[in-house]
């Protein structure tokens, strides 16, 4: 647990420095911060297998026109009409192109969470 609690810390710094930033920055970035605290990161998209939810509400605290969304399994950003997550960094017009939405979400509904602990639970890493 206090291995996530520093890499968090080591996020949030990484998060402020990037203030500026584009999303793609942001990714890699986090990405880059990962990878030195162990977890193998070789893709924008690994970021989508578990971390979305922080990379989202990263994104979003950086941005206040980002929104964060979620499905059952995913949650992105929402901005100008625009849909983006960690491997999508152009963003798209539908949620469902997001290239790190699931299959068997594809005719869930979405819904607009404040943090990525409002959402579906196992991003619930301690701070």
């Amino acid at each position: 647990m206090e291995r996530r609690a520093r890499l968090h810390r080591a996020l949030d710094a990484v998060m402020d420095a990037a203030k500026s930033q584009s999303m793609q920055a942001i990714t890699s970035s986090m990405m880059e911060k990962l990878n030195k605290n162990g977890w193998a990161m070789t893709k924008p998209a690994d970021l989508n297998a578990g971390w979305c939810g922080t990379w989202a509400e990263k994104v979003a605290a950086k941005d206040p026109s980002a929104e964060i969304w979620a499905t059952n399994s995913h949650m992105f950003i929402k901005k100008n009409d625009k849909y983006y997550d960690a491997a999508t960094p152009g963003g798209v017009s539908d949620w469902r192109k997001l290239r790190g939405v699931d299959r068997s979400d594809i005719n869930s509904k979405i819904y607009r969470v404040k943090s990525h602990t409002q959402g579906f639970g196992y991003n619930k890493v301690p701070r």
